[in-house]
């Protein structure tokens, strides 16, 4: 009976020695956590962060700025000035965002971090209508990671965009189809290809621009963008007089539009559609 007695209490101080173990290295793992959040900005960011999720951009900004200003040389600063940036563009304050992403980019070591970066800049100018500064923006980001496929694609797209709005519509031509030849499985190469169509068609080269718009729908067939190129084709064909085959299309844009009902540009369309369609049957 002794020996029970011994071996139960045996076991309840190795109980008690193992969970005060388990409690000291609870103590110690917290206690090292509150250093390197009161040493290091995680803990301004992470509020940051959190504050940005659910919208209140006010108190994420003002959480950004604090860890920024208590530790400006910290490993987490770069990202942190980038997350602002994205912020303040969110705001439309371009201006302020723009300078955040310059002074990520500063620091940011690694290509694919530094190429987002670029790409934001590039965005910053676009919306403030520099597209010359935007376009050299893509452009840089894209020989900084040119090996990720969608990030390339979506570069090119939007240095073709600021080159046509800036009226250089042979580098803008150049840049949609580097998008979706270089990168066809990018998600924005049908949009690029779609762009491409079009310029051709504003360059009065309809025949060019009917091939690619069935390009378009034959390679893209599920996307939005083949689609829209119905409606652009169908315009194509009665540039040219053809207006069997424009109404044929236009009927075939209609039976495919409804994929399009969630879009915001859908009703415009659809108005646009059936006026075509119209003024076609009317002058047969």
């Amino acid at each position: 009976m002794f020996w029970l007695i011994r071996m139960f209490i045996r076991l309840i101080m190795w109980l008690i020695s193992h969970i005060v173990s388990v409690a000291i290295a609870i103590f110690l793992i917290a206690l090292v956590a509150f250093i390197v959040a009161r040493t290091t900005p995680l803990d301004e960011f992470y509020r940051a962060r959190a504050c940005a999720k659910v919208g209140d951009y006010e108190n994420a900004e003002h959480w950004y700025r604090k860890g920024l200003e208590a530790h400006p040389n910290s490993r987490y600063a770069p990202q942190a000035r980038y997350e602002l940036g994205l912020l303040l563009f969110e705001q439309k304050r371009y201006n302020e965002a723009l300078v955040q992403f310059q002074a990520a980019l500063d620091r940011l070591t690694d290509g694919q971090k530094r190429a987002k970066a670029l790409v934001s800049i590039g965005d910053c100018y676009a919306n403030m209508k520099k597209w010359e500064k935007a376009a050299s923006s893509y452009m840089r980001a894209l020989k900084e990671h040119h090996f990720d496929e969608a990030l390339s694609a979506t570069a090119l797209l939007r240095a073709g965009r600021c080159y046509e709005s800036a009226g250089n519509l042979s580098a803008a031509g150049n840049a949609y189809r580097k998008a979706f030849q270089e990168h066809p499985t990018a998600p924005d190469a049908p949009k690029a290809l779609l762009s491409y169509a079009d310029l051709l068609y504003k360059l009065g080269k309809h025949d060019r621009a009917i091939e690619h718009y069935k390009l378009l729908i034959r390679r893209y067939s599920d996307s939005d963008e083949a689609v829209i190129a119905r409606l652009r084709l169908a315009r194509a064909y009665e540039a040219q007089r053809n207006y069997k085959n424009a109404i044929s299309t236009l009927l075939d844009f209609l039976r495919h539009a409804p994929r399009l009902a969630r879009t915001a540009a859908y009703r415009q369309l659809m108005e646009g559609a059936k006026a075509q369609l119209k003024r076609l049957r009317g002058g047969k």
